[in-house]
């Protein structure tokens, strides 16, 4: 009796969930595109609420609107910096990569 106690069902291995793979790639893909969307109307709108409700010249709502992009580019590299940190990864590259995008600002 004590031996059929410690069976092993195979069947039940086997009936694992995927996780990961092309479905966590797919939704990866579609959540940059729409955040490449937000990025791209959240600019227009700047713009427009520069010129109008602030009249500043058009050149000078881009250069802000130009900016406030590169901040957020910034921020990007900033946080994958703290991430990686925190867990204790090399950060080589993406403090180069921060430092030259502070750079070009």
């Amino acid at each position: 009796m004590a031996v059929e106690e410690n069976k092993c069902d195979v069947k039940e291995q086997s009936t694992k969930t995927k996780k990961g793979g092309w479905h966590v790639a797919i939704f990866i893909i579609v959540m940059e595109a729409a955040e490449q969307f937000a990025n791209i109307g959240l600019g227009t709108n700047l713009i427009l609420y520069l010129t109008q409700a602030l009249n500043e010249p058009v050149t000078e709502a881009a250069k802000n609107r130009n900016t406030w992009l590169g901040y957020l580019t910034y921020l990007v590299h900033f946080k994958s910096f703290h991430q990686e940190k925190r867990i204790k990864v090399q950060i080589d590259e993406h403090f180069l990569l921060s430092v030259e995008n502070f750079i070009s600002l």
